[in-house]
């Protein structure tokens, strides 16, 4: 409700303690300031207090956890606090300031620090206060201080800049990525690329860790799944690097946003929150991802301190914002085209001048070096890069767009996207535990923006809605990128960058319309609980389907090693697998050697591995010698004759055939009369029980194949 209602309807409602501080400041020097919280205390045990018993130990030691679960919220920076003592001398006239000014550093003198009120921690806060209260304009012409991206407009209301909520953003990030993640193992690309870094390092070393991964422009992909393998828990670790990652990417989203709109703190505050809650991507909250999040966290801290650089700060910011962009493009390639248009944003930012210049020149030529590399590998008809990217029509493109466009706006949605592969698995985490989360998730973001410092409205320049207008047109160009590379359609890894650009330009917009009274602060509320409420319950629904799908590979491949924990040199396992709808975890070659390496992490014991899969279109076909096995992209040639295919001798590989009924391999003792397509087969040829080596699986195949630890023991 406006002020104006309270003055007629309650006018001793202290609709303005707000003010108080600034005032108490503008008229008087303060010695000593010590908050003491009460923000949730105040309000919950108001007329129950005298309920409690102070010599009872159990009533003590509830009001204790209260006690401290309120200080560890204002430690956190989610809440402020309510009340506060100031020991202060009146100023004369002479010394008084404006209103809701920066008071000059006289007012917190030295003599405070002797002061015997408050503890000296608080008086260590005054002073560093006092040495630091300098005024600065930003950007200003000819201005001898430096500027600081901090809000300017919140310092010069008397408002206390807006720090990250911590708290908040660890509560969001659980809730959407980590309550089941100590349960959840490895998925598809996360077990190829742990499988391809651990064996660069065994070959190479350091070297191997800086070779490509897939493609030429993926050099350092690999140290981003070395680091947790070298853990010696590398599910737990990557786990556990994802959501720090995903966590981290917030805050990143809060520094670029802070910088873009220095005057507009809260905005800061709800890009942040709102990219910890925003899932669109098939792959939020997924392993998958992690060097994806990764290129994208570092491509977010070279724009946010190339905006520093702009913003008056030394020259060091502008060389760590080049080496965080080229790092982050050859990593993985998710936020490229982003990071190609910064010098847009520098020009929008600064205009045309010498720093702006200078940051445009610096940034493009650290991205040149990938751009060479990428258009060599683009040349290159079988490599990754063109076999991945598929020729659309301009209004095939622009449709597909649209799409992956609307889906970073549709959040409804996010909790409905299911997967890319087969068919879906059972519900394993209950449908109101999503509602739980989204109603949880929604009432803290509201009850801690209900408690940011009130300020009033700033008015909104005409560059902040250009730079706001910029991450909206670099989310749609990273879009119409993605629109023609593999499984896009499927909101496969195209949303990684583009929800952290959208949740800046809505916490941009929300900020506004919260200035604003009526029905623009009630549709802002409205956006903030959708895109918060429905973002951790998406995060809740792709916890469960990788959660229900790890379930199911875990059990596949532990039948794996449970039939063969280890075999001897040269020995081969076929792993026949007819017809199956649901995806699996060998559900295509590559990803069934990749996981032989994790599975037998001793090469000595190590089998090679074919997948003979109907649906992989994969095939063997039996000969009086053996078998004859060819690869999917072999057909053709193999059945021309023109290749032989891979040669297998009965005596030289073990058959383990896939049980639907039972989600299981099973080792073939003698070989099904389906599988030899007519072929007798000699009598004592194929003995696969000679090739396996006796004793239990390695110990480090437990680790891979670890099963609920956490909180879905309590699920059925």
């Amino acid at each position: 409700m406006p002020v104006e209602h309270w003055n007629v309807a309650d006018p001793s409602g202290a609709v303005r303690s707000d003010l108080i501080l600034p005032e108490v400041e503008r008229l008087f020097e303060i010695v000593v300031r010590a908050d003491y919280g009460g923000t949730i205390l105040n309000l919950l045990l108001e007329h129950l207090i005298h309920n409690f018993d102070p010599l009872d130990e159990k009533d003590a030691a509830l009001v204790r956890v209260l006690a401290a679960a309120e200080a560890l919220l204002i430690d956190s920076g989610v809440l402020s606090n309510d009340f506060t003592a100031i020991a202060a001398r009146p100023l004369d006239a002479a010394r008084e300031v404006a209103a809701r000014g920066i008071a000059p550093p006289s007012r917190l003198r030295p003599l405070a620090l002797s002061s015997p009120l408050g503890n000296p921690a608080d008086l260590r806060k005054i002073e560093k206060l006092r040495t630091s209260s300098r005024p600065c304009t930003p950007r200003a012409a000819g201005s001898s201080c430096r500027p600081s991206v901090v809000s300017s407009a919140a310092a010069g209301n008397g408002e206390r800049p807006l720090r990250p909520p911590w708290g908040l953003w660890v509560l969001l990030t659980l809730l959407a990525w980590g309550l089941f993640a100590a349960d959840t193992g490895l998925y598809q690309d996360d077990a190829n690329q742990l499988a391809v870094a651990q064996e660069a390092w065994k070959a190479s070393g350091l070297a191997g860790l800086v070779a490509p991964a897939g493609t030429p422009t993926r050099r350092l992909l690999n140290i981003v799944f070395f680091l947790p393998w070298a853990t010696g828990e590398p599910v737990l670790s990557l786990q556990l690097l994802t959501g720090l990652l995903w966590l981290g990417t917030g805050w990143a989203g809060w520094e670029v946003a802070r910088a873009l709109f220095p005057d507009e703190s809260r905005a800061a505050w709800l890009a942040g929150t709102l990219t910890v809650c925003a899932t669109s991507d098939f792959l939020s909250v997924s392993p998958v991802a992690a060097g994806y999040q990764a290129s994208v966290l570092l491509g977010l801290c070279g724009l946010a301190a190339a905006l520093r650089f702009l913003a008056g700060s030394p020259g060091w910011t502008l060389a760590v914002a080049c080496a965080a962009a080229c790092a982050s493009v050859f990593i993985i390639d998710g936020a490229t085209l982003a990071l190609a248009m910064a010098p847009v944003l520098f020009l929008l930012y600064r205009g045309i001048n010498r720093r702006s210049l200078v940051a445009s020149a610096a940034w493009s030529l650290s991205l040149a070096p990938y751009a060479l590399v990428f258009q060599a590998a683009l040349n290159d008809p079988a490599g990754y890069l063109r076999t991945a990217t598929y020729t659309l029509e301009w209004s095939g493109r622009f449709w597909r767009t649209l799409q992956l466009t609307a889906r970073d706006v549709s959040p409804w949605e996010w909790p409905w996207v299911r997967p890319l592969f087969g068919e879906l698995p059972p519900r394993v985490i209950p449908v109101w535990l999503w509602a739980a989360g989204a109603m949880i998730s929604a009432a803290f973001v509201l009850g801690a923006l209900r408690d940011l410092p009130v300020r009033p409205p700033v008015s909104t320049r005409r560059r902040d809605f250009l730079l706001a207008g910029w991450c909206a047109a670099a989310a749609l160009a990273t879009h119409a990128a993605w629109a023609g590379v593999a499984a896009s359609s499927e909101f496969y890894r195209t949303h990684v960058l583009t929800r952290v650009l959208v949740s800046i330009v809505l916490g941009f917009l929300a900020s506004r319309l919260l200035d604003r009274p009526g029905a623009p602060r009630v549709a802002a509320l409205a956006l903030l609980t959708v895109f918060t409420g429905l973002g951790v319950a998406g995060g809740l629904g792709r916890q469960d389907h990788f959660l229900s799908t790890w379930r199911r590979h875990r059990l596949e491949l532990g039948s794996l090693v449970e039939a063969v924990p280890g075999v001897r040199p040269d020995t081969t396992l076929v792993l026949f697998v007819p017809h199956e709808p649901a995806y699996m975890a060998t559900e295509v070659q590559y990803l069934a050697w990749r996981w032989s390496m994790l599975l037998w992490p001793d090469p000595a014991a190590r089998p090679r591995v074919f997948l003979w899969s109907v649906d992989a279109q994969s095939a063997c076909l039996a000969q009086d010698w053996g078998l004859r096995c060819r690869l999917p992209e072999e057909k053709a040639c193999f059945e021309s004759g023109a290749c032989q295919g891979l040669s297998l001798r009965w005596r030289e590989f073990v058959l383990l055939t896939w049980r639907k009924d039972e989600g299981r391999f099973r080792l073939e003792d003698e070989i099904p009369d389906g599988l030899l397509g007519g072929h007798p087969l000699p009598l004592g040829l194929y003995r696969p029980r000679d090739l396996v080596l006796p004793g239990p699986p390695d110990p480090r195949a437990a680790r891979v194949l670890h099963g609920d630890v956490g909180l879905a023991r309590l699920l059925p």
